[in-house]
């Protein structure tokens, strides 16, 4: 369970000192920082395990070859410092393929409309502040290796009184020892793997292509001023000389309303005659 913890605790317990001291933590996207004005506990945890490392925010995890993967950093600022102004996020020592696709998309990205932009982020005293990074993982990393980087924070405006001015986050990304490389398009079928979030920094509105399994609209016409086929997500729509409808043939069977896959007429007559019968 993730809580404030105690005020008695908070004063007296030399974990939690050291965790107002630290301010920089990590979480995996299978636990996300949902509190923002409120200390989790298992930080407190964390920190109790770990104080010979406090001095390097670190963040470990197994990456699966062709995923897309997101993770969290997280700044608190105790209420007693100033406001953290202006924090950027940047990335330096992982590979060029990874490189390349790293992302925050609390800082900026690419808009609805296709425009870059750029947000500023402020963390208030007795807040916290937590930014999603992703990146794409290559197909071509070899099983059971590690890749290194660091998540740079470095708020420009930052007092003596608040973190250092730049705070290394050490990352290090195991391969996964499974076979199979993985197509980040059905990872988005969870919303548990938080790999939607490239949604929001890429030029997705702006590709008019039809994506699986549906398929485009199709238009068929024998001859000028003759009817006019349309066929749309396995339905046929004949439109007369006229320009009256003239008939609607359905190749999505009543037993199976949610198929997307056409079946041929030859399969929907025979199913159509087997319930008649």
């Amino acid at each position: 369970m993730i809580r404030r913890p105690p005020r008695s605790t908070l004063s007296s317990s030399s974990a939690a000192s050291d965790v107002y001291k630290r301010q920089v933590f990590t979480e995996h996207r299978s636990n996300p920082v949902r509190m923002q004005d409120r200390l989790p506990y298992l930080w407190v945890e964390r920190v109790a395990k770990l104080k010979s490392t406090l001095s390097t925010p670190m963040f470990a995890s197994e990456v699966v070859r062709g995923e897309y993967f997101t993770f969290q950093v997280a700044i608190f600022v105790p209420e007693a410092q100033e406001v953290l102004q202006d924090v950027g996020i940047g990335f330096k020592g992982f590979p060029g393929e990874i490189a390349a696709t790293m992302t925050c998309f609390n800082t900026g990205g690419i808009d609805a409309q296709g425009n870059t932009f750029v947000t500023r982020v402020d963390v208030l005293p007795g807040s916290i502040k937590s930014f999603w990074i992703g990146f794409s993982v290559p197909a071509t990393l070899a099983v059971g290796s590690t890749v290194t980087g660091k998540v740079v924070l470095s708020p420009p405006s930052a007092t003596t009184s608040t973190v250092a001015t730049t705070t290394d986050v050490q990352v290090a990304l195991t391969v996964s020892s499974a076979a199979a490389i993985v197509d980040p398009a059905v990872m988005d079928s969870d919303p548990a793997n938080y790999t939607r979030l490239r949604w929001l920094n890429s030029n997705l509105a702006q590709d008019d292509r039809v994506v699986t399994p549906f398929s485009p609209v199709t238009i068929s016409r024998t001859s000028p001023g003759s009817q006019v086929e349309f066929g749309v997500l396995n339905r046929n729509l004949t439109i007369g000389a006229n320009g009256l409808m003239d008939r609607i043939l359905s190749l999505i069977h009543i037993s199976e309303p949610t198929r997307l896959l056409s079946i041929s007429y030859a399969v929907f007559c025979l199913k159509k005659k087997k319930i008649n019968t």
